[in-house]
């Protein structure tokens, strides 16, 4: 479920608990720091997809079934649709944290 984060070596990625991996779908223009939180949120245990554009979160919403992701990060300044409107965007389907 992750999406091309490489894992440093020696670190190890934390077992789903019993109730599973939350799925977190980051967005941020800032592909370096898009890499570094998707890799904080991989080794605390969730299961990350990142985007670049609050375009491409919507659009990756509408590809997966409604329960995929169980929540949206999202950085609120971003050239083109920002983060308020990726929230209006996503419309209730799930928290979003900005």
């Amino acid at each position: 479920m992750a999406e091309n984060v490489a894992v440093p070596p020696g670190c190890k990625l934390p077992a789903a608990g019993f109730l599973g991996r939350l799925h977190v779908l980051v967005v941020d223009d800032d592909v370096a720091y898009l890499e570094e939180l998707k890799l904080t949120l991989l080794l605390s245990g969730y299961a990350v997809t990142g985007k670049t554009t609050a375009e491409e979160a919507l659009q990756e919403l509408d590809q997966n079934a409604q329960d995929y992701f169980d929540i949206v990060m999202t950085d609120v300044h971003m050239p083109g649709m920002d983060g308020f409107d990726l929230l209006r965007g996503v419309k209730g389907r799930l928290p979003v944290i900005s």
